[in-house]
């Protein structure tokens, strides 16, 4: 085993105007504490970078975030339709550590809800069970790949690995419950 690095993740994705509010200079600063051994800087060489699935249509379970900030958007609500408006705010983190210099993980936390078995993307009913309907496997690698290409080609994001799952050993992320 080759360790490659230190990191952190998420810092803006789930709470994008905690962050965004702050101001270019002050996001800036943190990316520099972070990702630079700049003025006691960490010198983190990973991001790991939040591609939300969303919340489910009608679900508001994913909301609870500081201040009452709602749930991050997703990319997609169904076949061929796609959300590419409104994550312009959440691009300063990937952007700037890679700037930094840091190497970039996609990290999906779930399919989206319309290819879920639960129809949620908090998790599976009980949080046993696989919540990727095997029906829309092929579909899940086909959403990824659009997302990341998306990424690359439209924002200047490239990857250098994924994470097409969160925390699949854990049964405490259920339907309805996030």
């Amino acid at each position: 085993q080759t360790l490659v690095g230190f990191g952190q993740g998420s810092m803006d994705q789930q709470t994008v105007p905690m962050y965004t509010q702050r101001g270019a200079a002050e996001r800036d600063q943190w990316l520099d504490w972070l990702y630079t051994t700049k003025d006691g800087g960490l010198g983190l060489r990973i991001a790991r970078v939040y591609l939300s699935a969303g919340d489910a249509p009608g679900h508001h379970h994913m909301d609870r975030r500081p201040g009452g900030l709602t749930a991050p958007l997703g990319y997609s609500t169904g076949p061929d339709q796609w959300l590419w408006a409104g994550h312009e705010a959440s691009l300063w983190m990937p952007l700037g550590a890679r700037q930094r210099g840091a190497r970039l993980v996609a990290f999906f936390n779930s399919p989206p809800a319309w290819m879920t078995v639960s129809g949620c993307t908090a998790g599976s009913v009980g949080g046993k069970t696989n919540n990727l309907a095997e029906a829309h496997e092929a579909d899940y690698v086909a959403y990824m790949v659009e997302v990341l290409r998306h990424y690359r080609d439209a924002w200047g994001i490239d990857f250098e690995w994924v994470c097409p799952i969160n925390e699949p050993e854990a049964d405490w992320w259920t339907a309805g419950d996030g």
